[in-house]
């Protein structure tokens, strides 16, 4: 993949977990060592912070944003959850689109 590079996940919970204190949030992470995202390193970068970040929000104080990452043989499942009440009914149906 031409211009490929990693993207560790615990390069983005560094980045984002001030965000997490200054909105009293709990940042937990499940993701064994040495897993890295591979492509383009700015733009999944950009997409694994924005997840966090709307999580973070979505939580809010007190709440609970957890990420994590497993690997297979030749898959990579990153999971962005938080405990927040979910988006209104509304919305929920296009969320998709």
């Amino acid at each position: 993949m031409s211009g490929a590079a990693e993207v560790d996940v615990a390069e983005v919970v560094d980045l984002v977990s001030p965000r997490c204190e200054h909105a009293g949030t709990t940042l937990a992470t499940e993701t064994p060592t040495g897993i890295s995202l591979v492509g383009r390193r700015d733009a999944l970068r950009a997409a694994l912070v924005n997840l966090v970040v709307n999580a973070v929000d979505a939580a809010g104080r007190g709440g609970l944003v957890r990420i994590e990452a497993s690997a297979g043989h030749d898959d990579l499942r990153l999971t962005v959850e938080d405990t927040g009440p979910g988006p209104p009914e509304h919305l929920a149906a296009t969320l998709h689109e």
